[in-house]
């Protein structure tokens, strides 16, 4: 399975296994035109994440694609959905600027939060 690394704002889903980040990027054209896009990801986690909406991530997981529809304007439309899973926090940036270890996310299932 292909690996990759992505970053940008996380998006916490309500359950808080699954997190959306639209990653910024430039293409270039050969005629040097260049267009800044976006390109959306779903990262699913086996357990609760521990940063918040709004928090900048960097993450290495196993890609995953496939073909998806949704409606645009009255206009059933089809893109290609990018898929995280076994996914690796590299980085985290709380919304207020500051920096954070990555949790292990293993420990946080078994302990929880514990002080120690």
């Amino acid at each position: 399975m292909a690996q990759v690394i992505i970053n940008g704002e996380a998006k916490v889903s309500d359950s808080r296994t699954s997190v959306t980040i639209w990653e910024d990027f430039v293409v270039e054209y050969k005629d040097g035109n260049k267009f800044e896009r976006k390109r959306k990801w779903t990262v699913w986690f086996n357990s609760q994440v521990s940063f918040e909406t709004g928090d900048w991530v960097e993450i290495k997981g196993e890609l995953s694609t496939k073909i998806e529809s949704y409606e645009k304007d009255g206009e059933t439309k089809s893109a290609v959905g990018h898929t995280i899973n076994n996914p690796t926090m590299l980085q985290v940036k709380q919304k207020d600027g500051s920096s954070s270890k990555p949790a292990d996310l293993d420990d946080l299932a078994k302990y929880g939060n514990a002080p120690f």
